[in-house]
This record gives C-alpha cells, sequence and structure tokens, in this order.
C-alpha cells in the first residue's frame, strides 16, 4: 500500500497487479485519503467470470480502470488489451 500511497501524492497513477499481495479492497482504503488514480490489472482467466467478478471488485472499489493482459506460454508474449472500464 505505501508504492500506492506514493504514486497518489505525486499525482501519478497505481496499477496493482492482480498478483499483489494486498486486496484490490485493501489498496483502494488505504490510499482514498490521497486521492490515487488507481488502476487494476488482470490476466484473462480460463475462468471468465472470475475474471470479470475481479474487474468489477476494481470498479466497486473505486479504481478507474482496469487493463488485461492475455499470456500465452507458446507463443511468450503479452498482449495488452483495451482497458475494461474507465470513469
Amino acid at each position: 500500500c505505501a508504492s500506492a500511497r506514493a504514486c497518489g501524492r505525486v499525482g501519478t497513477l497505481f496499477g496493482l497487479s492482480q498478483h499483489a499481495t494486498r486486496s484490490i479492497e485493501e489498496v483502494a482504503e488505504a490510499t482514498r485519503a490521497e486521492g490515487t488514480n488507481l488502476w487494476y490489472q488482470s490476466y484473462i482467466l480460463n475462468d471468465r467470470d472470475m475474471t470479470l467478478r475481479l474487474v468489477r471488485r476494481a470498479a466497486d472499489a473505486g479504481y478507474k480502470g482496469s487493463w488485461a493482459n492475455k499470456f500465452s506460454a507458446k507463443k511468450q508474449y503479452n498482449m495488452l488489451l483495451q482497458p475494461f472500464f474507465c470513469m
């Protein structure tokens, strides 16, 4: 949460990884005072419903945007997709 708070203090966005050690909601609450511009990074999971639930949790927690990465081990590349939502 310290990195996210620091981003808020200097006015830059903070992207929370799906693999973060803090929850979506915990980071949102910890940065509320700084007004951090939070974005959520998600992987497109085989369980598409789980992917959507995670992105919706971020939106509900006040995140301003989200981006999804699809990783293919066979082709070894990351593909950046358009944001799921922007507010």
